[in-house]
């Protein structure tokens, strides 16, 4: 089984980087940006799909359900180890076609309950916010300016 730096590698899918630099990404924004998991909760009443984010899903479906008056079906959810908030901001924007209003979506189901389609949605939006931190970091962290010194940024690929 690979370790969470080994899987944040296979995310992002970059050859260039070694785990242990991944691994500075992942710690860095686990740090600032909280875990938690992303759902996909279908409300039969409306045919609306809530995208969502909690620490404990079950029970915010079952607070979701006292408020709106009507059960929320569970399609999907997907835990999130890091920038949880991010990733759903990411999901929102993924799906801003079909979007009605707040977390609330007009769109198939199925988008959600076929196999991987929601962990591969997730993962999508993991990829770009650790290829996005990375690239921040690079720059502002070791760097210190937008002005790229390249034998810094050798000298840390080398690790």
């Amino acid at each position: 089984m690979p370790s969470p730096y080994e899987r944040a590698a296979q995310i992002l899918d970059l050859k260039i980087l070694h785990c242990l630099q991944v691994a500075v990404v992942v710690d860095l924004l686990s740090e600032y940006y909280p875990a938690g998991s992303v759902y996909a909760a279908y409300q039969a009443s409306s045919s609306l799909i809530k995208i969502g984010r909690s620490e404990n899903v079950p029970r915010r479906l079952q607070t979701l359900a006292r408020r709106y008056g009507t059960p929320l079906t569970l399609l999907a959810s997907s835990y999130c180890p890091c920038s949880v908030a991010e990733v759903e901001d990411w999901l929102h924007a993924h799906l801003q076609a079909s979007w009605v209003y707040g977390e609330w979506f007009s769109c198939d189901p199925t988008l959600f309950t076929q196999p991987y389609a929601f962990s591969d949605l997730v993962w999508n939006a993991h990829y770009e916010i650790l290829r996005k931190t990375w690239h921040d970091f690079i720059v502002r962290k070791l760097v210190g300016s937008w002005v790229l010194d390249k034998e810094k940024v050798r000298a840390f690929m080398s690790v």
